[in-house]
């Protein structure tokens, strides 16, 4: 197979938050960063009430939409990709597959630097060796191994109340 790795094409990013998106969820999250937690990701994508411009500009420039959602939100596939490892940045290809791109750690190095979580997450892409849409990387054969693949697999079997977002 000639040109783009099909299966191999992000689709859609992820930022999943380290919080519930309910209104108690809010407010447990609000009380928790009083007491001096907080979540890294929340610190990257938004100021004191509202997302951040530069964040709503990044979203609006990748080649992919951009989506933000809270640990309650996951559905099944992703929370198993995630197991856990919260706040995170994923990708899902065109395939449906999900790939961790960016773990928490990473995350707060940058800081709240929405500048430098992008970075971050075209670091991840390349690492994983994703194409985005329109991309030219040309892959060779479809029996070529995948460098630094953090493919998140999961059996048809797992049913969605087996699986925890905590």
């Amino acid at each position: 197979m000639m040109g783009v790795y099909e299966d191999r094409v992000l689709s859609e990013l992820y930022v999943v938050y380290d919080a519930d998106g309910t209104v108690i969820g809010e407010v447990i999250y609000s009380v928790r960063k009083w007491l001096g937690s907080h979540c890294s990701a929340c610190d990257i994508t938004h100021g004191v009430h509202h997302e951040k411009p530069e964040f709503t500009e990044f979203k609006s420039a990748f080649r992919v939409p951009v989506l933000n959602i809270h640990r309650d939100e996951m559905d099944v596939r992703l929370r198993v990709c995630v197991a856990g490892r919260l706040p995170c940045v994923v990708g899902r290809l065109s395939n449906g597959e999900y790939v961790f791109l960016v773990d928490n750690p990473t995350l707060e190095m940058c800081k709240g630097s929405v500048e430098l979580m992008q970075r971050e997450i075209e670091a991840g892409i390349a690492r994983n060796a994703i194409a985005l849409p329109d991309d030219t990387n040309d892959w060779q054969g479809e029996d070529q191994q995948v460098p630094g693949e953090q493919a998140c697999a999961m059996p048809m079997n797992v049913r969605d109340s087996s699986v925890p977002y905590v």
